[in-house]
């Protein structure tokens, strides 16, 4: 891993930034943050003063425009890190509402929450231009237009790596322009994150948001440690999706309790050999299909074709009887649907 030289730490300790990202009002500046070839931007928490109890400490890049690309965040033959951002509302002319990478850029986001930016052209969330290749874990994708992640379809190809995310549409809408590729790990869900108010800006997560206990504490990718988070730093038996850890924990006192919403958590274990268990919440009596796909979409088994009843569910899943690789679980239960991999 090459060394990487910062030029922004924030350490957020009494408060975030807003209303104009990190570089705010700046006559004439394209977009909140750049970074450059050899510089890395670092946006983080100090863990000893990481509100665990809802109240939240993070960086907020929002309200910006770019003239052309990257209304929120570019990076430009650059390896920025952001840990616990908010990038919302930010507005590019052309590419990248949120996120602009290109010329050989590997951005990391590790809990960012991604939501509410706009490009004119594409790439509402994420844009990735001639070999970009962003890794995002724990990481909320939702409502930006016209698309959460899209590839250019001009010059060197490019990869996306999702992990422990949620993201809305799922790795179907990711577009690629037959331009790179989309690599799609464990943990990923599509499914609403249920923010308190994301019309004022607030991205923590409501107590029925399927986002809590749904990351990743600690993750390895290519031999880069992505995430490595003790057990203090995060409430419950996981990391939160997105900015925010929330005060709320998924566990068996919630369960004395029914759901007031629709949830497909991660299987566990994960890595399996031959046994997992996925488990799900409906908030009313439902119709539920539960069925495992291979990597080429077919179906493998049923689990689940039944009226199930309000509550919290769990099946095991037995593979004796398919060979080793990578599968998917999807659940439809009414009008809800959810797909992990």
């Amino acid at each position: 891993m090459s060394k990487r030289k910062t030029i922004k730490r924030l350490e957020a300790l009494t408060g975030g930034f807003e209303h104009g990202g990190i570089v705010p009002g700046i006559a004439g500046q394209k977009r909140a943050i750049v970074a450059h070839a050899g510089e890395e931007v670092v946006t983080r928490i100090d863990p000893r003063h990481r509100d665990n109890m809802g109240g939240g400490i993070s960086v907020t890049i929002t309200g910006n425009t770019a003239a052309w690309d990257g209304g929120g965040f570019a990076s430009y033959h650059s390896s920025p890190r952001l840990e616990n951002v908010t990038i919302n509302g930010n507005i590019a002319g052309a590419h990248g509402g949120g996120i602009c990478c290109y010329r050989e850029s590997n951005p990391i986001l590790v809990n960012v929450t991604i939501s509410g930016n706009t490009a004119y052209d594409n790439g509402g969330g994420v844009y990735c231009y001639y070999n970009a290749n962003p890794s995002l874990v724990n990481t909320i994708l939702w409502n930006n237009m016209p698309e959460e992640v899209y590839f250019s379809q001009y010059d060197d190809s490019n990869s996306v790596t999702i992990a422990y995310s949620d993201i809305e549409g799922g790795e179907t809408m990711i577009v690629t322009n037959e331009n790179g590729s989309v690599i799609w790990l464990g943990g990923n869900i599509d499914a609403d994150p249920f923010f308190v108010n994301d019309a004022i800006g607030d991205f923590h997560l409501q107590e029925s948001s399927p986002c809590i206990d749904a990351g990743t504490a600690f993750f390895v990718w290519e031999g880069d440690t992505l995430i490595n988070l003790s057990p203090d730093e995060y409430n419950g038996d996981s990391p939160d999706m997105g900015a925010f850890e929330s005060p709320y924990t998924i566990g068996i006192d919630d369960e004395q309790v029914l759901p007031n919403i629709f949830a497909l958590h991660r299987n566990y274990p994960n890595p399996f050999n031959p046994e997992t268990t996925i488990s799900y919440r409906l908030p009313g009596l439902s119709f539920v299909n539960l069925s495992i796909y291979n990597i080429t979409r077919q179906l493998v088994e049923i689990l689940v074709n039944e009226k199930v009843q309000t509550g919290y569910h769990s099946v095991t899943w037995n593979s004796n009887n398919v060979g080793s690789g990578v599968y998917f679980y999807k659940i439809t239960a009414g009008k809800y649907s959810a797909t992990v991999k």
